[in-house]
């Protein structure tokens, strides 16, 4: 260009038209008179220009392109990933960061909490590439290895305290055994040593009684001071051999009414033989008399007994019946027990079960076989654990 020629007349800087796209790219376009081209010879400013109009042209005309296939067209998941825009390279080269939820830093759209990955993943409209979702999978990975860890460790821990309790419980539980069978064994020994005093006490209290007889079916007409008179003459009556002076009594008096008789049933009279011979004799005539002489033919005559001697021959009623319907003869012996002569033979039965099978094997039968004597009964002893 020559000096004083208008630079608005040389054609080689007249402005192209306006590109909608160079528009819109706000791309800067050259003017003449700034400080890149003031002082350059004309040629040069027009090779300049020149090549500078052609890159911009170039330029807007691929960006262009991309705003058109951007607009107009979808794109796949892994070309819109890697033509996201990105300060330095594109996002497929950037891996996502996994940072923990305590982490004071920012999260950007790239960054992934192992606690919320999928929860951000889902919330970002944008979709995920391959590497990203492995990314994801293996902090989820690691979160649940943590937690199986953790479990693991609770479980570990809560056993071993189950089996330090268990371990203690069944310590205790073996002194618990051994404590428990001691009082078994002291139980027992104290069965055994009671019912010895049992036995010494009723046999104290049958010796205490043995001079006694009991009177029953005399009349109440009979008052208490004609009670001595009257068992006097009674054995007169019954044992006329005996000295008058071996028929010493020592007292006489009636027995309260049982509550299960009827009201005008006459009570019994106890008696107290002085001489046990004298006594002896008695019951051993009653006993071969089926029959009292009259007037005395209404009166019973027994053996006065502690109240568990009572007990005791009750349970043997039936034995007694059936020896003597077969005219079996039989004595009481002590503790409680029958012992039958037959055949020249004597036999001892000490509870009712025993004598019902002996007599069975004898043919003789007896009524309420199934009855048995009821006894105290221990716990058993606990085995070794």
């Amino acid at each position: 260009m020559e000096i004083g020629e208008d630079p608005a007349c040389d054609p080689a800087l007249e402005e192209a038209p306006e590109d909608p796209a160079e528009a819109e790219a706000g791309e800067p376009r050259d003017i003449e008179g700034t400080s890149d081209t003031a002082g350059k010879p004309a040629d040069t400013l027009d090779t300049a220009a020149a090549a500078k109009d052609n890159k911009g042209a170039g330029d807007s005309t691929k960006q262009s392109k991309q705003l058109k296939q951007t607009r107009g067209h979808k794109m796949a998941p892994d070309t819109l990933s890697q033509s996201a825009p990105s300060p330095t390279d594109s996002p497929a080269k950037q891996k996502p960061k996994i940072t923990d939820e305590s982490s004071p830093t920012s999260q950007d759209e790239n960054t992934i909490t192992k606690e919320s990955g999928l929860a951000s993943l889902s919330a970002s409209n944008k979709p995920a590439s391959e590497l990203y979702i492995k990314e994801i999978v293996m902090a989820l990975h690691e979160n649940i290895q943590s937690d199986i860890k953790s479990l693991t460790s609770y479980v570990d821990t809560t056993v071993q305290e189950v089996k330090d309790r268990m371990g203690k419980t069944e310590s205790k539980m073996v002194d618990l055994v051994k404590s428990h069978n001691s009082l078994i064994d002291a139980h027992y020994d104290l069965e055994g040593s009671v019912a010895k005093l049992q036995q010494k006490l009723t046999d104290l209290e049958d010796r205490n009684r043995g001079n006694n007889v009991k009177l029953r079916g005399v009349s109440e007409k009979i008052s208490n001071a004609e009670i001595t008179g009257f068992v006097i003459r009674f054995l007169r009556k019954i044992l006329p051999d005996i000295p008058d002076k071996e028929l010493k009594i020592d007292r006489a008096h009636r027995l309260p009414l049982p509550k299960f008789l009827k009201a005008d049933t006459p009570r019994d009279i106890i008696v107290r033989i002085h001489f046990y011979s004298t006594k002896e004799a008695l019951m051993s005539t009653v006993r071969k008399l089926k029959t009292l002489p009259s007037p005395y033919s209404e009166i019973r005559v027994y053996i006065d007994l502690s109240q568990a001697t009572m007990e005791a021959k009750r349970s043997f009623a039936e034995v007694t019946s059936a020896l003597r319907d077969a005219n079996i003869p039989y004595r009481w012996g002590f503790p409680t027990k029958i012992i039958p002569t037959r055949a020249n033979l004597t036999h001892v039965f000490h509870n009712p079960n025993s004598a019902a099978e002996t007599l069975s094997a004898w043919g003789i039968k007896v009524s309420n076989r199934d009855k048995t004597i009821s006894g105290t009964t221990a716990p058993d002893k606990l085995g070794k654990t």
